[in-house]
């Protein structure tokens, strides 16, 4: 695979610095909506506060530190069809867009594009 670490110009989207995809998973880390009661006897006793997406924000923060190249997230509904059910976790709200940006300003930090987002 001798352009594996090359450039990959992608056009009007702009260029990838190398063509290593991870591509979309269900990681469990996508925080959820769960009644805070039904936490403890679904969650092994662990506790999130506030149900943060702060852990799914360090997953793809070390992923691109590692030189990922682009990164296809996973796991969130973009609308009810898309729901996996119940107190699984969407991006369908303004307030939901907000919360979630925890996870693209990690990312961004590194300074690894995550597409799909209008900054």
């Amino acid at each position: 695979y001798p352009h594996l670490f090359s450039p990959l110009d992608l056009g009007s989207c702009g260029v990838l610095p190398n063509r290593v995809l991870m591509g979309s998973m269900h990681t469990g880390l996508e925080g959820h909506s769960l009644p805070r009661w039904m936490e403890r006897y679904l969650m092994s006793g662990e506790k999130l506060e506030d149900h943060s997406l702060d852990r799914m924000a360090k997953y793809f923060q070390t992923r691109a530190e590692g030189g990922v190249g682009l990164m296809v997230t996973g796991g969130i509904a973009p609308n009810r069809a898309g729901w996996v059910g119940p107190f699984a976790a969407k991006l369908t709200t303004h307030e939901e867009m907000i919360k979630h940006k925890v996870v693209t300003e990690a990312v961004h930090g590194v300074s690894v594009p995550i597409y799909g987002t209008s900054e």
